[in-house]
């Protein structure tokens, strides 16, 4: 667990990124909240446990508050002791935003092999230390992808006129215009993406 902040930089398609790590313990909260206010975006780790969900309220109602553009990762989604669709839900309920899934997993648990790309709708296996392979969409999963990525574009569709005419008018919307619509929606904190993933 980190108990105080650490720095580290990098360089990306030729930007410069300096990711702050700061402490994830409600004890130490205050920390990341002084943090918080000189930061360009946020990235809330937690664990797919509804019932810890409490743990990352003030963070969320910090972050609401402050209009502070953020992003939920689910980490340990390999251990989850709830489905992704509980986990979201606890998370909906402690935040101000409309939650945003951007992925949907592949199994559950101890037998999460991958996830799908809600925008893409590409599905990919995880591999050990190594980037993950495109692999077809299973098709045992195909409605609940297509749920996940309708309830997607409605949230997105809220703020987006043209969007709504294009999904009453059942027409699926490019990839780019998805896209877009969610980097000007996250930019402007009026959405929170929320990825998943599998890291110690």
């Amino acid at each position: 667990m980190t108990v105080e902040t650490n720095a580290a930089c990098t360089e990306y398609g030729g930007i410069r990124f300096t990711f702050l790590d700061c402490p994830g313990s409600i004890e130490l909260l205050q920390e990341p909240l002084h943090i918080l206010m000189g930061v360009d975006a946020a990235i809330v780790v937690c664990e797919p446990d509804p019932s810890r969900v409490l743990t990352v309220s003030p963070l969320l109602h910090f972050l609401d508050k402050w209009e502070i553009p953020h992003v939920v990762w689910l980490n340990k989604m390999d251990r989850a002791g709830a489905t992704f669709a509980e986990a979201l839900d606890a998370l909906k309920s402690v935040s101000s935003r409309p939650l945003v899934p951007h992925q949907y997993p592949i199994g559950a648990g101890e037998d999460l092999v991958g996830f799908i790309d809600l925008v893409s709708e590409q599905a990919y296996h995880y591999h050990a230390g190594a980037a993950a392979d495109p692999v077809p969409l299973p098709n045992e999963l195909a409605a609940e992808e297509k749920a996940a990525r309708t309830e997607m574009l409605e949230t997105l569709a809220d703020f987006d006129d043209h969007l709504l005419e294009e999904l009453l008018e059942e027409i699926d919307p490019p990839e780019d215009e998805i896209i877009q619509d969610l980097k000007m929606e996250l930019g402007a904190d009026l959405v929170v993406p929320v990825f998943i993933g599998v890291a110690s």
